[in-house]
């Protein structure tokens, strides 16, 4: 960990060895084009060593957000946003999962009480969302059915996803899957009777964002087929991974009610 005056930068040492403070600078990124909305926070893409990284501020949502958008609590360095998704990050890459590299974290002090901060993290090349991809093209049943397999890997690991939605998958250009924005997420009790409703809650999560999607884009590829395909895919990879009575506990109270509101 790097200290200044007013601010504290977390590093990955296996990606940099040091990580000047400029790069912090979400401004001189953003005059450069290369921006996006993301859930609560803002990301801009950028190069560094001739490697493309993402730089996430946090921010505010909902009613607070309209007053305080970038301030936060401060209640020790390892509770702040961005060194609790860095410490993730680093252990869902250390199990395998297919996530971003975290590559630094900075907190700024903005009072002795209050914070801001961002995360740097590598960025996944060529890859769109789930959503830019169901705009553009109906998913194959293989495909949902990953997608399906990617969400049981991690349940089976104990990851709670804070928000996963549509716009948190990413599929790349080589067919790869990815799980993007683990802000507010964390590593849980992974026994599968205790972990059904969270499991659960993530998957009516994710139905509920690509509904959300699907009202709002006219030609979004999305329909009852595909999620069952996807929940199928799910319970599979469960029952392969050891646990069949969750899976059976998830198609017997899940199922039929996500095909009564699809």
């Amino acid at each position: 960990m790097i200290g200044f005056p007013h601010s504290k930068i977390l590093i990955n040492p296996e990606l940099v060895s040091a990580m000047p403070e400029t790069l912090f600078d979400y401004g001189s990124h953003r005059a450069e084009g290369k921006y996006a909305k993301a859930g609560r926070g803002t990301i801009v893409r950028f190069q560094h060593q001739n490697q493309p990284l993402i730089l996430k501020t946090y921010k505010r949502g909902g009613l607070p957000g309209c007053f305080i958008r970038e301030s936060y609590f401060y209640n020790g360095i390892e509770n702040t946003r961005m060194w609790q998704e860095f410490r993730l990050l680093e252990a869902l890459h250390r199990l395998g999962l297919p996530v971003p590299r975290p590559v630094a974290a900075r907190c700024v002090m903005m009072t002795p009480l209050t914070y801001r901060g961002e995360l740097i993290m590598e960025e996944i090349a060529e890859s769109k969302t789930l959503v830019d991809v169901l705009a553009e093209q109906p998913l194959s049943p293989e495909a949902w059915s990953r997608i399906g397999r990617l969400i049981a890997e991690f349940h089976h690991h104990g990851v709670y996803h804070g928000d996963l939605n549509a716009s948190n998958i990413l599929l790349s250009k080589d067919g790869s899957l990815y799980l993007i924005d683990f802000d507010k997420s964390a590593i849980r009790n992974s026994c599968p009777v205790q972990s059904k409703d969270w499991q659960a809650s993530n998957l009516w999560r994710l139905q509920r964002s690509l509904l959300k999607f699907a009202r709002r884009l006219e030609s979004l590829h999305f329909n009852n087929d595909g999620w069952q395909v996807l929940m199928q895919g799910y319970i599979k990879a469960r029952q392969r991974l050891g646990e069949t009575a969750f899976a059976c506990i998830i198609m017997e109270d899940f199922m039929p009610l996500l095909s009564a509101v699809l």
